[in-house]
């Protein structure tokens, strides 16, 4: 590990600030045009990945942590796009960084808010059962992660 990278603990440093503000700006970019910033964001995914190379990492921890963002592309794979790969990079970015209980609990999160907006959207009939109403998750996926870090990491 490195200094102060504590995985569940409540340690910021600045590997994890740039983390939430890169998270941050993809979800005002998820809001404005249904797309993350991929070239960034790949990037990221790429130096935490060597980051736990570095730290020598176990492959099974390693394959763990990337396990909710792997699972989020098969889910991804198997709707014919209606869940973005995006949100999948997001997610496995979330898994290198918080560790996998944390991105498993980020993700039940986020699922959990969505939920509730949608209920909200139908109750104040904002929209109806037969319109298509689709909703960006990194949006969701920053509220929860920040959630965590705030509450639980």
């Amino acid at each position: 590990m490195f200094p102060m990278q504590q995985k569940g603990g409540c340690a910021v440093n600045g590997w994890r600030m740039c983390f939430f503000i890169l998270l941050g700006l993809n979800a005002l970019h998820d809001l404005r045009k249904r797309e993350i910033l991929l070239t960034p964001t790949l990037i990221y995914c790429f130096i935490l990945l060597w980051r736990c190379l570095l730290s020598e990492t176990s492959g099974e921890t390693l394959l763990m942590d990337c396990g909710p963002g792997i699972l989020l592309l098969g889910l991804s794979i198997g709707t014919k796009g209606k869940v973005g790969v995006g949100d999948c990079w997001i997610l496995l970015a979330s898994g290198l960084e918080l560790g996998l209980y944390a991105a498993i609990v980020v993700l039940w999160s986020a699922v959990m808010l969505i939920t509730a907006v949608s209920v909200g959207f139908l109750l104040s009939g904002k929209t109806n059962r037969t319109e298509k109403q689709e909703l960006p998750m990194v949006p969701f996926l920053f509220a929860a992660a920040l959630s965590w870090q705030l509450f639980c990491g």
